[in-house]
């Protein structure tokens, strides 16, 4: 299996990869590649999110996620919450990914 990734702007476009080695018998084998490098930054959302909640003991609210695009239009985009570094979602926090 080969990757390739670039974080170079400058090499966005077809860039030649050769690939060489030997098979058993020490014949030389030599693949050319030629690799597509596009553009692709992360998918945005489409308007801010909320980021501030204020509730009462007992109140519960349901919050659902803007929309979102990938201004490149090369994924389709999936979202996964992840707390922040050293700290935790408090138990009551939770996240439906299927309604977002």
């Amino acid at each position: 299996m080969v990757y390739v990734q670039s974080n170079d702007e400058n090499l966005v476009g077809t860039q030649r990869t050769i690939i060489r080695g030997c098979d058993s018998l020490s014949n030389l084998i030599e693949l050319t590649l030629y690799v597509n490098i596009s553009s692709n930054s992360a998918p945005e959302f489409t308007e801010d999110i909320k980021t501030q909640f204020s509730l009462t003991m007992k109140e519960w609210t349901n919050y659902t996620l803007p929309a979102f695009k990938d201004p490149e239009g090369n994924d389709e985009g999936e979202v996964y919450i992840n707390s922040m570094e050293n700290q935790a979602f408090p138990e009551f926090v939770t996240y439906n990914n299927d309604t977002k």
